[in-house]
């Protein structure tokens, strides 16, 4: 997250350390504590007390959920925007300190989500927002001034319109009975990856960061309904940067696209064009450091990126493998 992290033990354990921040700074890690400056033991076998093993979890900004081997969502983290799916938009959006500090409780605590007799099997987050896969369907909650959530705003366009928050989950028609198996966001862009290995991607269009040809990348218009990604074959996984996209498929292959203004889309210095921004999918080429290895995960900052390689590629253009992180089939 922005200001915190988080990480998730073999025995379940999801352990995090660092703070929550709301719009007007630091609102504490947890009922107690401002600033976790160790790990701590959140939820899972080892916390205390004990709660049931989390089998995943995501961040945004200032957010978490997590999955239990139960099919139980927790969230907790800061509220604004709708974004934990579970409090009253005058608690959630509150900037007044003291209702900020009495409701510290319902925020920072692991709280399950109501979902009406539905079991997850899958859980997403963007920047501001959070998603959830309860088998074909997709749920969606908070931020959704880009359309990010994949629900279209009042009029279709503009960021000022009705529905740009959401502070319970609700279906998305758009992405619901797609086979959608994961989802992945970013400030305010998303990516869903479906069962078959296609990529959707709806938000904000700038830079190019929804890989679409059909959108218009100089344009700030909200794009609502899910659309294909073209070129990325058989992937396994997706990563959602700032305004940065990423796919890595089973065989090892990776491709980004969106802003590349820091060379954070690892094109080659030496390539024509190498420091502009990609509109659709870049296959990565990784030169001689590359060869014989696959990607199996890819991160972004804000405006760098890593990506983790392992020995098995088939050469400069397969780069991938058994994916594993946030987003995944």
């Amino acid at each position: 997250g922005d200001s915190h992290t988080l990480a998730l033990g073999d025995d379940g354990t999801v352990y995090g350390w660092g703070t929550f921040r709301n719009s007007s700074g630091p609102m504490g890690f947890m009922v107690g504590t401002k600033v976790a400056r160790a790990p701590v033991a959140l939820v899972g076998p080892a916390a205390r007390p004990p709660t049931d093993a989390v089998v995943d979890v995501v961040s945004g900004v200032d957010h978490v959920l997590a999955l239990t081997a139960g099919g139980q969502v927790l969230t907790w983290g800061c509220p604004e925007k709708g974004r934990l799916g579970r409090m009253r938009k005058q608690d959630a959006d509150t900037q007044d300190k003291e209702e900020v500090k009495a409701l510290l409780p319902q925020s920072l605590t692991p709280t399950a989500l109501d979902l009406g007799g539905r079991v997850p099997t899958a859980v997403g987050a963007g920047a501001f927002c959070s998603f959830l896969v309860c088998g074909n369907e997709v749920l969606a909650f908070g931020l959704n001034n880009y359309s990010q959530l994949g629900i279209e705003l009042g009029d279709g366009k503009g960021v000022l319109q009705e529905g740009r928050e959401v502070y319970t989950p609700v279906r998305v028609d758009s992405l619901s009975g797609k086979g959608v198996a994961a989802l992945d966001g970013g400030e305010h862009h998303t990516l869903a990856l479906t069962k078959a290995g296609r990529v959707l991607a709806m938000g904000r269009p700038t830079y190019g960061r929804l890989g679409r040809p059909d959108v218009d990348p100089e344009s700030d218009e909200p794009v609502w309904a899910p659309g294909a990604v073209p070129d990325v074959e058989g992937a396994v996984v997706v990563f959602a940067g700032l305004s940065t996209s990423a796919a890595v498929a089973g065989d090892g292959r990776c491709w980004t696209w969106g802003s590349n203004t820091s060379m954070q889309l690892g094109k080659s210095g030496s390539a024509p064009n190498a420091d502009e921004d990609e509109h659709t999918p870049f296959l990565l080429k990784g030169g001689k450091r590359m060869q014989g290895k696959r990607v199996t995960s890819v991160s972004f900052g804000g405006q760098h990126s890593a990506l983790v390689a392992v020995a098995g590629g088939g050469g400069d253009d397969a780069n991938g493998g058994g994916a594993r992180k946030r987003a995944r089939a």
